[in-house]
Protein backbone atom coordinates (compact mmCIF):
# COMPACT_ATOMS: atom_id res chain seq x y z
CA UNK A 1 0.00 0.00 0.00
CA UNK A 2 1.15 3.18 -1.38
CA UNK A 3 2.09 5.99 1.48
CA UNK A 4 3.86 9.56 1.94
CA UNK A 5 7.26 7.87 3.02
CA UNK A 6 7.22 5.08 -0.13
CA UNK A 7 6.17 7.81 -2.76
CA UNK A 8 9.21 9.71 -1.98
CA UNK A 9 11.22 6.94 -1.80
CA UNK A 10 9.62 5.90 -5.75
CA UNK A 11 9.99 9.19 -7.30
CA UNK A 12 13.64 9.02 -7.69
CA UNK A 13 13.58 5.45 -8.92
CA UNK A 14 10.54 6.37 -11.14
CA UNK A 15 12.94 9.62 -12.39
CA UNK A 16 15.71 7.36 -13.30
CA UNK A 17 14.15 4.94 -14.91
CA UNK A 18 11.47 7.26 -17.03
CA UNK A 19 8.57 5.74 -15.41
CA UNK A 20 5.87 8.25 -15.93
CA UNK A 21 3.11 6.97 -14.81
CA UNK A 22 4.43 5.79 -11.21
CA UNK A 23 5.77 9.29 -10.84
CA UNK A 24 2.31 10.65 -11.97
CA UNK A 25 0.71 7.93 -8.78
CA UNK A 26 3.26 9.47 -6.44
CA UNK A 27 2.54 12.73 -7.39
CA UNK A 28 -1.11 12.98 -7.46
CA UNK A 29 -0.95 10.87 -4.03
CA UNK A 30 1.69 13.35 -2.34
CA UNK A 31 -0.61 16.04 -3.34
CA UNK A 32 -3.36 14.50 -1.47
CA UNK A 33 -1.23 14.35 1.44
CA UNK A 34 0.31 17.83 1.38
CA UNK A 35 0.18 19.26 5.04
CA UNK A 36 1.90 22.28 6.80
CA UNK A 37 4.71 20.21 8.06
CA UNK A 38 5.87 18.17 4.79
CA UNK A 39 5.13 21.26 2.05
CA UNK A 40 8.95 22.60 2.30
CA UNK A 41 9.93 18.81 1.65
CA UNK A 42 7.34 18.22 -1.46
CA UNK A 43 8.54 21.80 -2.80
CA UNK A 44 11.98 20.61 -2.79
CA UNK A 45 11.62 17.25 -4.18
CA UNK A 46 8.74 18.33 -6.93
CA UNK A 47 11.81 21.17 -8.05
CA UNK A 48 14.52 18.04 -8.18
CA UNK A 49 12.61 16.25 -10.13
CA UNK A 50 10.64 18.92 -12.37
CA UNK A 51 7.15 17.46 -11.37
CA UNK A 52 5.67 20.37 -11.84
CA UNK A 53 1.56 19.83 -10.67
CA UNK A 54 3.12 18.74 -7.23
CA UNK A 55 5.79 21.70 -7.29
CA UNK A 56 2.52 24.58 -8.24
CA UNK A 57 0.31 22.69 -5.60
CA UNK A 58 3.09 23.24 -2.87
CA UNK A 59 3.40 26.77 -3.99
CA UNK A 60 -0.29 27.49 -3.65
CA UNK A 61 -0.38 25.52 -0.26
CA UNK A 62 2.64 27.91 1.08
CA UNK A 63 1.05 31.27 -0.23
CA UNK A 64 -2.57 30.28 1.46
CA UNK A 65 -0.36 29.02 4.36
CA UNK A 66 2.68 31.29 4.98
CA UNK A 67 1.79 32.58 8.37
CA UNK A 68 2.06 29.31 9.76
CA UNK A 69 4.62 28.07 7.94
CA UNK A 70 6.93 30.93 7.85
CA UNK A 71 8.40 30.14 11.28
CA UNK A 72 9.22 26.82 9.76
CA UNK A 73 13.05 26.01 9.94
CA UNK A 74 13.05 24.22 6.71
CA UNK A 75 12.35 27.64 4.82
CA UNK A 76 15.66 28.70 5.42
CA UNK A 77 16.93 25.62 3.63
CA UNK A 78 14.89 26.11 0.23
CA UNK A 79 17.16 27.39 -2.57
CA UNK A 80 16.50 31.01 -3.51
CA UNK A 81 15.27 30.36 -6.72
CA UNK A 82 12.06 28.97 -4.66
CA UNK A 83 11.51 31.84 -3.50
CA UNK A 84 11.41 33.71 -6.61
CA UNK A 85 8.78 31.14 -7.37
CA UNK A 86 6.63 31.99 -4.54
CA UNK A 87 6.45 35.31 -5.54
CA UNK A 88 5.72 34.69 -9.03
CA UNK A 89 3.32 32.47 -8.11
CA UNK A 90 1.74 34.88 -5.50
CA UNK A 91 2.10 37.81 -8.42
CA UNK A 92 0.43 35.49 -11.35
CA UNK A 93 -2.43 34.52 -8.57
CA UNK A 94 -2.74 38.14 -6.81
CA UNK A 95 -2.46 36.46 -3.42
CA UNK A 96 -0.72 38.95 -0.78
CA UNK A 97 2.44 39.76 -2.30
CA UNK A 98 3.02 42.41 1.01
CA UNK A 99 3.15 39.12 3.07
CA UNK A 100 5.11 37.32 1.43
CA UNK A 101 7.40 40.12 1.00
CA UNK A 102 7.72 40.17 4.73
CA UNK A 103 8.46 36.76 5.12
CA UNK A 104 10.99 36.44 2.64
CA UNK A 105 12.69 39.58 4.44
CA UNK A 106 12.50 37.64 7.87
CA UNK A 107 14.94 35.09 6.35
Amino acid sequence: MLDEKLATELIPQADEYLLHPLTEICENFLINSLRKDNVINLLNMADVYGIEKLKNTCLKFMIKNLSQIEGNEEMLKLPKHLYLDLLKYALNREFQVNDLLITIHKI
